[in-house]
């Protein structure tokens, strides 16, 4: 499924490029991104390089895989990364997700909040 018969999509291309810079990021090489999220070498490379597009299931388990791994890391290197985010009441109050994941989510806020006081403290 190419453009006109010639190169793959620009669009596979700059997926590729973001994802090795994520995996670089947290020390994936291709291989071990593979075996993260159920898929072999050649599969992972494909889509690296840009030579096939990623599909749904592959961007959820590369996105799950790679998760813990750098969102959180962000959050908790050294030195710490400031953020600040203004969030509406009404996203706060938007059921999204069902019961569990509200308590998640505000459990996450509350956390993410207490790293910020602990590192004010400190200063």
């Amino acid at each position: 499924m190419k453009e006109d018969g010639g190169d793959p999509p620009g669009v596979w291309s700059a997926y590729g490029r973001l994802l090795q810079h994520l995996c670089k990021q947290v020390g994936l090489s291709e291989q071990k991104l593979g075996d993260a999220i159920g898929y072999s070498l050649e599969q992972a490379a494909s889509v690296e390089q840009g030579r096939r597009p990623a599909k749904a299931a592959f961007t959820i388990a590369a996105d799950r895989a790679l998760e813990a791994l750098s969102r959180r890391k962000l959050l908790s290197r050294v030195p710490l990364a400031e953020l600040s985010f203004i969030i509406s009441q009404e996203a706060l109050r938007d059921l999204v997700g069902g019961p569990e994941v509200m308590r998640q989510r505000w459990r996450r806020l509350v956390e993410v909040n207490a790293l910020q006081s602990q590192r004010n403290e400190r200063r």
